[in-house]
């Protein structure tokens, strides 16, 4: 064994690692088997959001505790419950129907309870659902990425796991991240548990967002044909691109797997039904169409549109409030459906700490842009950016370290 990572723990096995933290199992001073999730400067500051998080979902069934947080040199730890057995990714291999649809009802319990209490996980995916031993109970584990109510994360940047995330995770969709998000992760996890396999199999991140944006997965019976049809319609609802058009709550959704369940207990045929029934009268969606601007839309357009071998630049003008914002919204769908790339940052009146912090933000995210595309793209980005920016290259990654990875 290792020497102690925290006075009177001592550190076992290595569970898994991560570019903002790591995972391992340890005895704590007390004899109990514990996991200490690892991370120091930004990482950091997650772990203390995960552990407010967590406190938040003390007590509901099929979540990990959190037992407390301490800082131990450079690095903070926070200390977390043992839950045992494998993670949901060890089970999938050779799965049948009944134990497959146990799980999905299961998971989708858990999932339902953490949104009453306000929390949305955005990680969902077999490696974050622990299988315990012997009783084949399921436990949720890694709100790392997870928001809430009172622990709010930025929602128009790519986060997650690129096979799982909603397409409104990608960035690329102007939309917040709600508890939909967690239910197009829920319908790409229920794909796997009743195929093996994921609905969209890609290599590069570029590819799997593109993926979730534009392509229509197959139907899981298409994939199984053993699978129940409605068990398919019910994935194929999750799956939608438009949270609007998914299920609206795990409510509604664990309503009608446990109809298909308790059809299969019975030992009958399991028929099509109406899905969402649970959800009862649903409220208009919010529309996100721009009305009386299309003149300045189309201006602006036609002058991205326009070949030029130059820089150009376009100033929109407006007193506060009169929709520009709305407008540049509506420029981004266009941009980013020619394959383009748009980034923003803006100067918060009472966020004042940060020179030029609008600047920093949109490099963050250009950044963030370029480290998704492809290995040949990537190299193309770093020669063209070290042609252009010479000398000033320390100056940006000063200003955005995230930054520098791409340099």
């Amino acid at each position: 064994m290792e020497a102690p990572l925290l006075p009177g723990y001592t550190r076992t096995t290595v569970l898994r690692a991560s570019a903002s933290s790591t995972l391992v199992s340890a005895v704590a001073p007390d004899g109990r088997p514990v996991m200490l999730k690892i991370a120091d400067g930004a990482g950091a500051e997650r772990l203390r959001a995960e552990f407010a998080i967590l406190r938040e979902l003390a007590g509901v069934a099929g979540v990990g505790r959190a037992l407390g947080i301490e800082r131990h040199g450079a690095e903070t730890v926070l200390v977390l419950e043992w839950v045992g057995g494998a993670d949901l990714r060890s089970q999938l291999d050779g799965l049948d129907l009944e134990p497959a649809l146990d799980f999905a009802v299961q998971l989708t319990r858990i999932v339902g309870d953490i949104h009453r209490h306000g929390v949305v996980h955005r990680d969902l995916k077999p490696s974050n659902v622990m299988v315990t031993d012997p009783a084949d109970r399921l436990c949720l584990i890694d709100f790392g990425l997870s928001s809430s109510r009172a622990h709010p994360r930025p929602g128009r940047h790519f986060e997650g796991t690129a096979a799982y995330m909603a397409p409104e995770q990608s960035g690329r969709m102007n939309r917040e991240v709600d508890a939909r998000a967690d239910l197009y992760a829920l319908g790409v996890v229920f794909f796997e548990l009743f195929t093996g396999r994921l609905p969209f199999e890609r290599d590069a991140l570029s590819d799997f967002v593109h993926a979730h944006l534009a392509t229509r997965p197959p139907r899981v019976d298409a994939v199984a044909p053993d699978v129940p049809r409605v068990l398919a319609d019910i994935v194929a609802r999750l799956l939608r691109k438009e949270p609007d058009r998914r299920y609206q709550s795990a409510g509604a959704l664990l309503a009608d797997l446990e109809r298909v369940q308790a059809n299969f207990a019975a030992g009958g045929s399991i028929e099509r039904f109406a899905l969402g029934a649970a959800e009862g009268v649903r409220r208009l969606p919010a529309t996100d169409r721009l009305f009386g601007r299309e003149a300045v839309v189309e201006a602006l357009a036609g002058q991205l549109a326009a070949p030029t071998d130059r820089p150009r630049l376009l100033l929109l003008c407006g007193e506060a409030g009169v929709g520009k914002s709305a407008v540049v919204h509506v420029i981004r769908r266009r941009v980013l459906a020619g394959d383009g790339a748009i980034v923003g940052g803006k100067f918060e009146q009472f966020r004042t700490a940060q020179p030029f912090s609008a600047f920093a933000r949109a490099f963050d995210q250009l950044a963030d842009h370029v480290l998704g595309a492809p290995d040949d793209a990537l190299v193309a980005w770093r020669g063209a950016l070290a042609a252009e920016l010479g000398g000033v290259a320390a100056a940006l990654t000063s200003l955005s370290p995230r930054f520098g990875a791409v340099l």
